[in-house]
């Protein structure tokens, strides 16, 4: 059955295989719709035309996507039967009690804690005896067992990187603990030679620990004794984050080591004691140590059982490059049999002894500067000069070798020579075996000319090259190098033309972005037209309503109003003509009052008038 030993991997490698095949997919499809567009709308049937092969392409992509899987699956770690090997084992067992208090955090140590500086002095002892077995037992408060007694030190190291003062609960030191830790450790191993390393500062708590010793004693199992602190000068506690701390009266607490009690562990047990020495700190102790543990017995014969399995991944990782080599290798174009290949093979190798150059095109010309400019007088002198070092007989190998000349050495001013160039290479095209080079070499002459020319005329003289590049591979199927340059030319044609309707499209953007602009300022100028009028017509109505209202409010004389003619009262038909419907009708019904008032007026003078007609003298005496 195959295991998997970093199976934890999976859920981010399938993804990965998930997304590969995806992108092939759809990028397939498109191009599938591409062609099938361009084939219902144009006419244009690209699988035909195209100088690639459908079965290679699919080759490739299976070849991808099987390297894909493969890979994933290698890092996955398969692994075979687990089968019991007999592995050469040390007979030494070294042991480390690490103490991890609080008082532990105190930076006397050379700039650094005491936690810190007990951990580099196991790595140290570690790197220097190798292949021997460690352990590693932390305790404060109580003791625990980090890492069993074992052979591969790269445990070891990995737990002694993650010790700290917050893994145990509790303060205090019970050393007495750690050494009932250890002795229960070697119980297991009681052939090994067996050793005790302390790194404490001392603070213990009670006479516990001499009950310990009596065990070791009687094993004789040494503890060497590694003095931790200054014993001369108390340091500041910190906890795990570096922050003081502080007891029930609020004081700072304040440690300083115990040498005397790590001293008599050491002496009694047989051991060696390290102290720290302030003034000496680069004397740690190690070689003592170490040179301790090397006296002891080392069986070099000794063997333990290991559970190991195959690695199976080993299989399938030359499989992963196999597919990989066969993406790289197979090409996509329509190759000849391979009797074709190799003659043609030959052949190429015959005629690159004879011609010194065959026609390649770099992959993209850097943008033209500005060069100096060079008289046409100039120019014809150094072809002269050029042609006049080849041999005076001009034959069709001649030619090419000056064109050829003429071309790497006056490439900078395409122009002036590409006349004199087209001739010398139709020439020598007249030879059978140079007629492909020399049509090669003029194409790519105009490629480059193409590429060089005028935003505006890139396109055009591209496809007038392309073309040229087709009629070539008609004559010439198998060279490789016509069929890359017509590719690359394809590819270039297409970016000038994407480059050009991404221009023309900013420009109309551009242009329609200006009209809608000057559209919005007329709108807004009309706008503020009419707004100007409309407020115009509003204050001339304001102010003749004001006047029709200062008319109706003056008062108005009966005498005269009687008086007044036809002629008149004109005026002020013509003022009541003018006004608004709504005033219009206030102002009737006012003239209506006053034609009342008037009519009132007339009926009493004629009643009047009349009195004084049939008045009687007497009648009144």
């Amino acid at each position: 059955m195959i295991h998997f030993k970093n199976i934890d991997l999976a859920p981010y490698l399938i993804p990965i295989i998930v997304f590969a095949f995806l992108c092939l997919f759809f990028g397939n499809s498109y191009r599938r719709r591409v062609i099938k567009l361009l084939k219902n709308d144009y006419g244009l049937d690209l699988v035909k035309m195209s100088l690639l092969s459908q079965t290679r392409r699919r080759l490739r992509y299976l070849s991808l996507l099987l390297a894909i899987g493969t890979l994933c699956f290698c890092l996955l770690r398969p692994q075979g039967k687990e089968i019991s090997q007999e592995k050469e084992s040390s007979s030494r067992s070294i042991l480390f009690l690490v103490d991890i208090s609080k008082s532990m955090n105190v930076r006397d140590m050379n700039e650094q804690s005491r936690l810190e500086y007990s951990k580099w002095w196991a790595k140290k002892l570690m790197n220097d005896i190798p292949g021997d077995r460690f352990g590693l037992i932390t305790f404060s408060r109580i003791a625990n067992i980090e890492c069993p007694l074992t052979s591969e030190p790269d445990m070891v190291l990995l737990y002694l990187s993650d010790l700290n003062s917050s893994l145990l609960p509790g303060g205090g030191t019970n050393i007495a603990a750690a050494l009932d830790h250890a002795q229960k450790q070697f119980k297991e191993n009681e052939r090994d030679s067996r050793v005790v390393v302390l790194l404490s500062d001392g603070e213990t708590d009670g006479n516990k620990w001499r009950e310990s010793l009596e065990a070791l004693q009687k094993k004789k199992i040494p503890v060497n004794v590694i003095s931790l602190g200054d014993p001369k000068r108390e340091g500041l506690v910190l906890n795990e984050k570096g922050h003081p701390i502080r007891n029930s009266k609020g004081d700072y607490v304040m440690s300083l080591s115990d040498t005397s009690t790590l001293k008599q562990i050491a002496d009694e047990t047989g051991g060696t004691y390290i102290p720290w020495d302030p003034e000496d700190p680069l004397n740690s102790g190690h070689s003592t140590i170490e040179s301790l543990i090397r006296e002891l017995e080392f069986d070099e014969s000794k063997k333990e059982n290991v559970k190991v399995r195959d690695e199976l991944y080993l299989f399938f990782l030359p499989l992963a490059i196999f597919l990989i080599t066969i993406r790289l290798w197979l090409s996509e174009s329509k190759k000849a049999s391979q009797a074709s290949q190799l003659i043609s093979f030959l052949c190429i190798l015959f005629l690159s002894n004879q011609i010194n150059a065959q026609a390649q095109l770099p992959p993209q010309l850097p943008s033209p500067q500005a060069k100096p400019k060079v008289s046409p007088e100039e120019i014809k002198k150094k072809i002269d000069s050029i042609e006049s070092t080849i041999s005076a007989q001009v034959d069709e190998l001649e030619a090419y070798r000056r064109a050829l000349a003429i071309e790497q050495q006056l490439h900078e001013h395409p122009e002036a020579i590409a006349e004199h160039l087209e001739k010398l290479y139709q020439t020598a095209a007249k030879h059978p075996e140079l007629k492909m080079a020399a049509q090669s070499n003029l194409n790519a002459f105009k490629h480059k000319q193409a590429l060089a020319a005028e935003p505006g005329k890139q396109s055009q003289e591209l496809q007038t090259v392309i073309d040229q590049y087709i009629d070539l591979l008609s004559d010439y199927p198998t060279s490789t190098k016509l069929q890359e340059n017509l590719d690359l030319a394809l590819q270039q044609k297409q970016k000038v033309d994407q480059d050009q309707e991404q221009n023309k499209d900013q420009q109309n953007k551009d242009q329609q972005n200006k009209d809608q602009q000057n559209k919005d300022q007329q709108n807004k100028d009309q706008q503020n037209k009419d707004q100007q009028n409309k407020d115009q017509q509003n204050k001339d109505q304001q102010n003749k309503d004001q006047q029709n209202k200062d008319q109706q409010n003056k008062k108005v004389d009966p005498n005269e109003q009687q008086s007044d003619d036809p002629q008149k009262s004109q005026p002020k038909q013509q003022e009541q003509n003018e006004m608004t419907e709504a005033e219009a009708n206030a102002a009737f019904q006012d003239e209506l009052k006053r034609q009342q008032q008037l009519r009132d007026l007339i009926r009493r003078n004629r009643e009047q008038r009349n009195k004084r007609q049939h008045f009687n003298p007497e009648q009144d005496k």
